[in-house]
């Protein structure tokens, strides 16, 4: 069975920048980066395709053995999953966020570069704890 995802939103967004993807996790504080076969995954994710759609595409794409195509997508879904960046669609609801990222010319491990430097900052932001009424509000409405 293949599963499709969705970005954790409102938790986490994301940014491509010349074939970089930026991804924040606002309610973690830690940010991350990808390129290459990395962001290229992201992109199909946060698309909404199923992991058994990115698998296809990839094998008709490289001379690599299936096995070891969908090993590579399913433990990289796992990281990202794990790092809560994204989770399961049940209802194969996609993001609603479009990532142009080129496949890339070589097949190649998936790195997703994990940075923490700036988590006090994005933690302190005041826009987390904005509630419906939005920012600032006075007390009392």
């Amino acid at each position: 069975m293949s599963t499709t995802y969705r970005i954790n939103v409102p938790n986490v967004s994301s940014e491509c920048i010349d074939g970089e993807v930026i991804i924040v996790n606002l309610e973690s504080g830690s940010y991350y980066s990808c390129v290459d076969l990395g962001a290229y995954l992201w992109s199909r994710v946060v698309a909404g395709d199923t992991t058994e759609a990115i698998v296809r595409d990839l094998v008709a794409a490289f001379a690599r053995d299936r096995t070891e195509i969908e090993t590579t997508v399913a433990e990289y879904v796992a990281l990202l999953e794990k790092e809560q960046l994204i989770v399961s669609s049940v209802d194969n609801e996609a993001s609603g966020l479009s990532i142009e990222v080129a496949l890339p010319t070589q097949f190649g491990s998936p790195e997703l570069h994990t940075y923490s430097d700036m988590k006090d900052m994005l933690l302190l932001d005041p826009v987390h704890d904005v509630a419906d009424v939005g920012w600032p509000a006075k007390p009392g409405r």
